[in-house]
Protein backbone atom coordinates (compact mmCIF):
# COMPACT_ATOMS: atom_id res chain seq x y z
CA UNK A 1 0.00 0.00 0.00
CA UNK A 2 1.33 3.47 -0.88
CA UNK A 3 1.95 5.78 2.04
CA UNK A 4 -1.42 7.10 3.25
CA UNK A 5 -1.94 10.78 3.90
CA UNK A 6 -3.50 10.32 7.33
CA UNK A 7 -4.16 7.05 9.20
CA UNK A 8 -6.69 6.71 11.99
CA UNK A 9 -5.44 4.05 14.40
CA UNK A 10 -8.31 2.99 16.66
CA UNK A 11 -8.11 0.49 19.50
CA UNK A 12 -10.56 -1.24 21.76
CA UNK A 13 -9.75 -0.77 25.45
CA UNK A 14 -10.46 -3.80 27.68
CA UNK A 15 -8.58 -6.90 26.57
CA UNK A 16 -6.80 -4.98 23.82
CA UNK A 17 -4.95 -1.86 24.96
CA UNK A 18 -5.56 -2.19 28.70
CA UNK A 19 -3.43 -4.80 30.42
CA UNK A 20 -5.02 -7.35 32.73
CA UNK A 21 -4.29 -5.06 35.68
CA UNK A 22 -6.29 -2.30 33.91
CA UNK A 23 -3.29 -0.10 33.14
CA UNK A 24 -1.66 1.06 29.92
CA UNK A 25 2.10 0.51 29.87
CA UNK A 26 4.58 3.30 29.14
CA UNK A 27 5.67 1.56 25.92
CA UNK A 28 2.11 1.86 24.61
CA UNK A 29 1.80 5.47 25.76
CA UNK A 30 5.03 6.38 23.98
CA UNK A 31 3.84 4.58 20.85
CA UNK A 32 0.64 6.63 20.64
CA UNK A 33 2.75 9.79 20.84
CA UNK A 34 4.83 8.45 17.96
CA UNK A 35 1.63 8.06 15.93
CA UNK A 36 0.77 11.73 16.38
CA UNK A 37 4.35 12.86 15.75
CA UNK A 38 4.20 10.98 12.44
CA UNK A 39 1.12 13.02 11.45
CA UNK A 40 -1.45 10.31 12.06
CA UNK A 41 -4.27 9.88 14.57
CA UNK A 42 -4.95 7.58 17.49
CA UNK A 43 -8.17 7.02 19.40
CA UNK A 44 -10.26 4.52 21.34
CA UNK A 45 -13.55 2.74 20.60
CA UNK A 46 -14.87 1.09 23.74
CA UNK A 47 -18.01 -0.29 25.35
CA UNK A 48 -17.26 1.90 28.36
CA UNK A 49 -18.76 5.31 29.15
CA UNK A 50 -16.63 8.44 29.24
CA UNK A 51 -16.66 8.38 33.04
CA UNK A 52 -15.49 4.79 33.11
CA UNK A 53 -12.86 5.09 30.37
CA UNK A 54 -11.36 8.46 31.25
CA UNK A 55 -9.31 7.34 34.24
CA UNK A 56 -7.47 4.82 32.05
CA UNK A 57 -6.77 7.34 29.29
CA UNK A 58 -5.32 10.28 31.23
CA UNK A 59 -1.72 9.58 30.22
CA UNK A 60 -2.60 9.20 26.53
CA UNK A 61 -3.77 12.83 26.24
CA UNK A 62 -6.05 11.93 23.34
CA UNK A 63 -6.95 14.66 20.86
CA UNK A 64 -9.07 12.63 18.43
CA UNK A 65 -12.79 11.96 19.15
CA UNK A 66 -13.50 8.75 21.07
CA UNK A 67 -16.17 6.11 20.45
CA UNK A 68 -18.07 5.17 23.64
CA UNK A 69 -20.82 2.69 24.54
CA UNK A 70 -19.96 0.54 21.50
CA UNK A 71 -20.40 3.57 19.25
CA UNK A 72 -23.58 4.99 20.77
CA UNK A 73 -21.61 8.13 21.65
CA UNK A 74 -18.72 10.05 20.12
CA UNK A 75 -16.89 12.28 22.59
CA UNK A 76 -14.48 15.15 21.87
CA UNK A 77 -11.72 14.97 24.52
CA UNK A 78 -10.46 18.48 23.72
CA UNK A 79 -13.79 20.28 23.97
CA UNK A 80 -15.11 17.76 26.52
CA UNK A 81 -18.42 17.48 24.73
CA UNK A 82 -20.44 14.81 22.94
CA UNK A 83 -20.37 15.16 19.17
CA UNK A 84 -22.86 12.41 18.40
CA UNK A 85 -25.26 10.11 20.24
CA UNK A 86 -27.81 7.42 19.34
CA UNK A 87 -30.57 6.94 21.91
CA UNK A 88 -33.14 4.22 22.41
CA UNK A 89 -36.76 5.34 22.37
CA UNK A 90 -38.68 5.14 25.64
CA UNK A 91 -40.92 2.48 24.08
CA UNK A 92 -37.99 0.30 23.02
CA UNK A 93 -36.24 0.70 26.36
CA UNK A 94 -39.40 -0.14 28.33
CA UNK A 95 -40.12 -3.21 26.20
CA UNK A 96 -36.53 -4.37 26.54
CA UNK A 97 -36.52 -3.95 30.34
CA UNK A 98 -39.81 -5.85 30.60
CA UNK A 99 -38.55 -8.68 28.40
CA UNK A 100 -35.32 -9.03 30.38
CA UNK A 101 -37.08 -8.91 33.73
CA UNK A 102 -39.66 -11.51 32.70
CA UNK A 103 -36.81 -13.98 32.12
CA UNK A 104 -35.35 -13.42 35.57
CA UNK A 105 -32.47 -11.13 34.60
CA UNK A 106 -31.63 -7.83 36.30
CA UNK A 107 -31.65 -4.95 33.78
CA UNK A 108 -29.00 -2.24 33.93
CA UNK A 109 -29.86 0.97 32.06
CA UNK A 110 -27.21 3.49 30.98
CA UNK A 111 -28.52 7.02 30.43
CA UNK A 112 -27.46 10.63 29.93
CA UNK A 113 -29.01 13.39 32.03
CA UNK A 114 -29.78 17.00 31.03
CA UNK A 115 -26.31 18.07 32.13
CA UNK A 116 -24.73 15.55 29.72
CA UNK A 117 -23.65 13.33 32.62
CA UNK A 118 -23.73 9.54 32.46
CA UNK A 119 -25.93 7.77 34.97
CA UNK A 120 -26.56 4.05 35.53
CA UNK A 121 -29.87 2.69 36.84
CA UNK A 122 -29.76 -0.74 38.45
CA UNK A 123 -31.67 -2.97 40.86
CA UNK A 124 -28.85 -4.70 42.72
CA UNK A 125 -26.05 -7.21 42.29
CA UNK A 126 -26.35 -10.94 42.88
CA UNK A 127 -23.97 -12.88 40.64
CA UNK A 128 -20.17 -12.61 40.78
CA UNK A 129 -19.89 -10.49 37.64
CA UNK A 130 -22.49 -7.98 38.82
CA UNK A 131 -20.78 -7.73 42.21
CA UNK A 132 -17.39 -7.08 40.59
CA UNK A 133 -18.86 -4.54 38.18
CA UNK A 134 -20.75 -2.52 40.76
CA UNK A 135 -18.13 -2.71 43.52
CA UNK A 136 -15.50 -1.28 41.16
CA UNK A 137 -17.77 1.41 39.70
CA UNK A 138 -19.28 2.51 43.01
CA UNK A 139 -15.79 2.85 44.46
CA UNK A 140 -14.67 5.27 41.76
CA UNK A 141 -17.83 7.27 41.01
CA UNK A 142 -20.82 6.46 43.26
CA UNK A 143 -22.90 9.47 42.18
CA UNK A 144 -23.34 7.91 38.73
CA UNK A 145 -25.47 5.07 40.09
CA UNK A 146 -29.19 5.17 40.85
CA UNK A 147 -30.61 2.22 42.76
CA UNK A 148 -34.14 1.34 41.62
CA UNK A 149 -36.68 -1.40 42.20
CA UNK A 150 -37.72 -3.86 39.48
CA UNK A 151 -41.06 -2.06 39.29
CA UNK A 152 -39.63 1.46 38.85
CA UNK A 153 -36.45 1.10 36.80
CA UNK A 154 -38.09 1.63 33.38
CA UNK A 155 -40.13 4.57 34.66
CA UNK A 156 -37.03 6.22 36.13
CA UNK A 157 -35.00 5.55 32.98
CA UNK A 158 -37.67 7.26 30.85
CA UNK A 159 -36.69 10.55 32.52
CA UNK A 160 -33.32 10.47 30.71
CA UNK A 161 -31.82 9.88 27.26
CA UNK A 162 -31.23 6.12 27.13
CA UNK A 163 -27.98 4.87 25.60
CA UNK A 164 -28.01 1.20 26.51
CA UNK A 165 -29.87 -1.55 28.31
CA UNK A 166 -27.81 -4.51 29.47
CA UNK A 167 -27.81 -7.51 31.75
CA UNK A 168 -25.21 -9.97 32.99
CA UNK A 169 -25.75 -13.71 32.84
CA UNK A 170 -23.87 -16.96 33.18
CA UNK A 171 -22.17 -18.05 29.99
CA UNK A 172 -24.35 -21.15 29.59
CA UNK A 173 -27.68 -19.37 30.14
CA UNK A 174 -29.98 -18.88 27.15
CA UNK A 175 -32.34 -15.95 26.66
CA UNK A 176 -34.83 -14.61 24.11
CA UNK A 177 -34.90 -11.00 22.91
CA UNK A 178 -37.77 -10.14 20.58
CA UNK A 179 -37.83 -6.37 21.10
CA UNK A 180 -37.30 -4.76 17.65
CA UNK A 181 -34.92 -1.90 16.85
CA UNK A 182 -31.98 -3.17 18.89
CA UNK A 183 -28.31 -3.88 18.28
CA UNK A 184 -27.42 -6.77 20.59
CA UNK A 185 -23.95 -7.90 21.65
CA UNK A 186 -23.20 -10.86 23.88
CA UNK A 187 -19.59 -10.98 25.02
CA UNK A 188 -17.64 -12.64 27.80
CA UNK A 189 -16.83 -10.61 30.90
CA UNK A 190 -13.04 -10.91 30.78
CA UNK A 191 -12.79 -9.90 34.43
CA UNK A 192 -15.33 -12.50 35.65
CA UNK A 193 -14.88 -15.71 33.62
CA UNK A 194 -18.04 -17.74 33.14
CA UNK A 195 -20.27 -14.69 32.77
CA UNK A 196 -21.44 -12.75 29.71
CA UNK A 197 -22.57 -9.17 29.21
CA UNK A 198 -25.57 -8.75 26.94
CA UNK A 199 -25.71 -5.15 25.72
CA UNK A 200 -28.56 -3.61 23.72
CA UNK A 201 -28.31 -0.27 21.94
CA UNK A 202 -29.74 1.63 18.96
CA UNK A 203 -29.31 -0.29 15.66
CA UNK A 204 -26.79 2.30 14.44
CA UNK A 205 -24.79 2.10 17.66
CA UNK A 206 -21.78 0.04 16.73
CA UNK A 207 -18.07 0.68 16.62
CA UNK A 208 -17.97 0.51 12.84
CA UNK A 209 -20.51 3.31 12.47
CA UNK A 210 -18.67 5.44 15.03
CA UNK A 211 -15.22 4.85 13.56
CA UNK A 212 -16.37 5.80 10.05
CA UNK A 213 -17.89 8.97 11.46
CA UNK A 214 -14.70 9.82 13.37
CA UNK A 215 -12.63 9.24 10.23
CA UNK A 216 -14.86 11.65 8.32
CA UNK A 217 -14.69 14.24 11.12
CA UNK A 218 -10.89 14.15 11.19
CA UNK A 219 -10.13 13.76 7.50
CA UNK A 220 -8.49 10.37 7.96
CA UNK A 221 -7.92 8.52 4.70
CA UNK A 222 -7.24 5.07 6.15
CA UNK A 223 -8.47 3.17 9.21
CA UNK A 224 -6.46 0.57 11.13
CA UNK A 225 -8.27 -1.05 14.06
CA UNK A 226 -7.43 -3.33 16.97
CA UNK A 227 -9.81 -5.46 19.04
CA UNK A 228 -10.45 -8.72 20.82
CA UNK A 229 -14.19 -9.27 21.06
CA UNK A 230 -17.43 -9.62 19.12
CA UNK A 231 -18.25 -5.92 19.47
CA UNK A 232 -15.07 -5.12 17.52
CA UNK A 233 -16.12 -6.99 14.39
CA UNK A 234 -18.18 -4.07 13.00
CA UNK A 235 -15.09 -1.89 13.40
CA UNK A 236 -12.97 -4.48 11.60
CA UNK A 237 -15.44 -4.45 8.71
CA UNK A 238 -14.92 -0.74 7.97
CA UNK A 239 -11.13 -0.81 8.44
CA UNK A 240 -8.47 -0.96 5.77
CA UNK A 241 -6.49 -3.19 8.14
CA UNK A 242 -7.82 -4.95 11.23
CA UNK A 243 -5.81 -6.65 13.95
CA UNK A 244 -7.20 -9.16 16.44
CA UNK A 245 -5.55 -9.84 19.78
CA UNK A 246 -4.43 -13.49 19.79
CA UNK A 247 -6.18 -14.16 23.11
CA UNK A 248 -9.45 -12.76 21.75
CA UNK A 249 -12.84 -14.20 20.84
CA UNK A 250 -12.94 -16.71 17.99
CA UNK A 251 -15.06 -14.39 15.83
CA UNK A 252 -12.58 -11.54 16.21
CA UNK A 253 -9.73 -13.88 15.30
CA UNK A 254 -11.64 -15.05 12.24
CA UNK A 255 -12.49 -11.54 11.03
CA UNK A 256 -9.17 -9.79 11.72
CA UNK A 257 -6.64 -9.39 8.92
CA UNK A 258 -3.78 -9.96 11.36
CA UNK A 259 -3.44 -11.72 14.70
CA UNK A 260 -1.15 -9.84 17.07
CA UNK A 261 0.27 -10.04 20.59
CA UNK A 262 -1.91 -9.87 23.67
CA UNK A 263 -2.82 -6.85 25.76
CA UNK A 264 -0.27 -7.91 28.39
CA UNK A 265 2.40 -8.06 25.67
CA UNK A 266 1.59 -4.54 24.37
CA UNK A 267 0.59 -6.20 21.11
CA UNK A 268 -1.10 -3.08 19.71
CA UNK A 269 1.92 -0.87 20.32
CA UNK A 270 4.41 -3.38 18.90
CA UNK A 271 2.33 -3.79 15.72
CA UNK A 272 1.94 -0.03 15.26
CA UNK A 273 5.68 0.58 15.64
CA UNK A 274 6.48 -2.10 13.09
CA UNK A 275 3.88 -0.71 10.70
CA UNK A 276 5.09 2.89 11.01
CA UNK A 277 8.67 1.79 10.36
CA UNK A 278 7.53 0.18 7.09
CA UNK A 279 6.00 3.37 5.65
Amino acid sequence: MSQPHKILFVSDLDGTLLRSDKTICQFSIDTMRMVEEAGHLFTIATARSHNSASRFLENLHLKTPIGLYNGAQIFDPLQETYLHAQYLSVETMSACVAEISAQGFRPIVHVLNKNQENRVLYIGAENASEKHYFSEKLKHDPKRFILCTPETIAERAAEFDVLEVMFITEHTTEYVLETPELKVYRSEDIYSPGFDWVQMTHPNSNKGFAVKKIAKMTGATHIISFGDNVNDVDMFAVSDISCAIKSGHDLALEMGDHIIGTNDEAGVAHWIRQYLSSL
